[in-house]
C-alpha cells in the first residue's frame, strides 16, 4: 500500500504570506499499488508537520495519531501570515503511527510540501 497526499506540493509566495495566512486542503489516501483507495481501512495514521522557517506552519487535525475513515483523511495545512523566506518549506508527513502496518500491510510514507516562492 501507499499513502498519497493530494495535492503533493504547493508554492505560496512570500509576498502573499506577508499579507495573509494561506491554507491548503490535503486529502490523504491509503491506496493500493493500482492507485485505488483502500476503502476498507478505518484506523490510525500519523500526521506530522515541520518547517525550516518562522513563523511555524500548523495542521488540523493536530500532529500525532489521527483516524482515517474509508482509507482517507483530510488535513488542513496552514502557513500563517508573516515574513517567510523564499526557498523555505513546510512539510506534512503522513506515516504508519505504530510501525506495524495498516491492517497487517505496510505502506510507504507520503508528504505534502509547501515551498515558499519569491
Amino acid at each position: 500500500y501507499n499513502l498519497v497526499c493530494t495535492p503533493a506540493t504547493a508554492a505560496p509566495s512570500a509576498a502573499a504570506l506577508a499579507n495573509a495566512a494561506i491554507s491548503y486542503t490535503v486529502v490523504v489516501s491509503l491506496e493500493t499499488a493500482d492507485g485505488e483507495r483502500h476503502v476498507g481501512y478505518n484506523g490510525p495514521v500519523k500526521l506530522a508537520i515541520a518547517d525550516n522557517d518562522t513563523p511555524n506552519a500548523t495542521i488540523s487535525p493536530t500532529a500525532g495519531a489521527q483516524y482515517m475513515t474509508d482509507g482517507a483523511i483530510t488535513v488542513t495545512v496552514t502557513l500563517p501570515k508573516g515574513t517567510w523566506t523564499a526557498g523555505k518549506a513546510a512539510t506534512l508527513t503522513v506515516s504508519d503511527p505504530d510501525n506495524t502496518g495498516f491492517g497487517g500491510w505496510t505502506a510507504t510514507d507520503a508528504t505534502f510540501v509547501a515551498t515558499v516562492a519569491a
